[in-house]
């Protein structure tokens, strides 16, 4: 069991996802998945704002 397989494991959910990724060969698809949940968690964060959030509803 190598150091990285210690972190996957405690990574829970997390891990199970890497690990599924890696042993398919799509690692790639990771930096994407990122950023589509980095995006939601912004846009999630703005539509709060109240001077920001009808610019933001126009959009979705």
């Amino acid at each position: 069991m190598s150091a990285l397989d210690g972190v996957r494991g405690r990574l829970g959910v997390i891990g199970q996802v890497i690990r599924s990724f890696s042993r398919s060969g799509r690692l790639w698809m990771l930096p994407m998945i990122g950023v589509l949940v980095l995006l939601g968690l912004v846009l999630a964060g703005l539509s709060a704002v109240h001077y920001v959030a009808p610019f933001i509803y126009a959009v979705l």
